[in-house]
């Protein structure tokens, strides 16, 4: 969780942004030795320029972490992580993780202690950076991690924002599909966004990118999805994935 910011990759698109990762970091599942803490965490990042973090830990174990700046809607995100966790009597570690917000992403672990729906803290490492985290449970009235995700939450107009306030307009229909393209011959790609197979409140998401001049054209990113926000009011919605072969990790962030 270095200061760096993701690394823009197609010009006038800062929201969608790609980190290339020299080698492979196996993030595997694999089984979890004990009770994990399943659920959605927020809170405060100590020595680093991004002070506040949102945790989504899964029923597999999966942990999946972005951080970045607080904001009414959600949270500006400036970089991502994704790992896998051990839990055991409420110390948990995440020894093989890479950060995707980092130029070069750089290797990532985790270590503290938790209470399962309570609270979570500790260290992170990223690259032999360190930084302390301490967070909460948040609160199902700002995100209900246990309710069922559904597309029709996310139907309709979104705003993808790219620096020098260009706004890409995307519609997301009913099956969860949408097209969009940077202007002005930009990087032209699509995704497909479905409700998670926990019947949790998380999407599956996978992203597929144009022929040149996208950076990873002709390939697909596949990750998680969340959405904050209440259907007809502000809502923020974030796409985090990375390639099969994991040498490139995407974050796309739209408003409403």
């Amino acid at each position: 969780m270095k200061s760096h910011r993701l690394m823009t990759v197609w010009s006038g698109l800062g929201v969608l942004a790609l980190a290339v990762l020299p080698g492979m970091v196996s993030a595997q599942t694999a089984p979890v030795a004990g009770r994990v803490p399943e659920g959605a965490y927020h809170g405060v990042l100590t020595a680093t320029t991004s002070s506040a973090f949102r945790l989504f830990v899964l029923g597999n174990g999966q942990v999946w972490a972005m951080y970045g700046r607080p904001m009414a809607t959600g949270l500006e995100v400036a970089g991502f992580v994704h790992g896998q966790g051990d839990f055991v009597d409420g110390r948990f570690t995440v020894s093989n993780g890479i950060d995707f917000g980092t130029t070069p992403p750089a290797p990532f672990a985790l270590q503290g202690t938790y209470k399962p729906g309570m609270n979570v803290q500790g260290t992170a490492d990223s690259g032999g950076y360190q930084v302390r985290f301490t967070g909460n449970a948040m609160l199902a009235q700002v995100y209900d991690y246990d309710a069922a995700a559904q597309l029709a939450h996310l139907l309709g107009g979104w705003k993808m924002t790219a620096f020098g306030n260009t706004d890409i307009d995307v519609q997301i229909d009913a099956k969860g599909h949408f097209e969009a393209k940077v202007p002005e011959g930009g990087c032209a790609f699509s995704g497909e966004l479905s409700p998670h197979a926990s019947g949790k409140n998380v999407f599956d998401v996978r992203l597929k990118f144009g022929a040149a001049p996208c950076t990873a054209a002709g390939q697909s990113a596949q990750g998680l999805a969340v959405v904050q926000g209440q259907v007809g009011a502000a809502q923020r919605l974030v796409m985090l994935g990375f390639t099969e072969d994991r040498q490139l990790g995407a974050a796309v962030q739209a408003q409403r």
